[in-house]
């Protein structure tokens, strides 16, 4: 139950009634949000249900205990961001955070899902600095074993 969700779904019924052309939602590329201490995010797939539809996966993980931001801000302790991309292509799968204000990251990982961006186009990103954005191209290194502050 999220209210985003609900939201969009509402505006594609009404869309829809009125004769207007629709998109379908694609349900993979809306994030969850849990909204406690630290937040948790995710959006896409877990790496055990990639693999499942066949995936071969590699991971990426970044700690916050290495991000500038998180440490300006002193909330950085237990805070990750795990990508999950596919092998072959790059493809992203999945993102998973853990941390303070991690949600306000989702929304430029629901376009990189939406649009089947891959690692190596976040890789190419630049990012603000000192931002928790900065984590997102931090784990996209390590899916290619290139992690630069780690």
């Amino acid at each position: 139950l999220l209210a985003h969700k609900a939201l969009n779904q509402g505006l594609l019924a009404v869309s829809h009634i009125a004769g207007k052309e629709t998109t379908p939602i694609n349900y993979q590329g809306i994030p969850a949000v849990t909204y406690c201490f630290p937040q948790v995010a995710s959006i896409g797939l877990t790496q055990e249900e990639a693999e499942k539809r066949g995936h071969k996966t590699k991971i990426g993980k970044f700690s916050l205990i290495a991000n500038s931001k998180a440490i300006i801000d002193g909330d950085y302790e237990d805070g990750f961001l795990k990508i999950i991309s596919d092998d072959k292509y790059g493809e992203i799968l999945g993102v998973h955070a853990i941390g303070p204000n991690v949600g306000e990251l989702m929304w430029g990982m629901s376009l990189a899902t939406i649009l089947e961006g891959t690692t190596y186009e976040l890789l190419n990103t630049i990012f603000p600095h000192p931002t928790l954005s900065e984590s997102i191209r931090e784990a996209a290194h390590a899916v290619v074993d290139k992690p630069i502050h780690m």
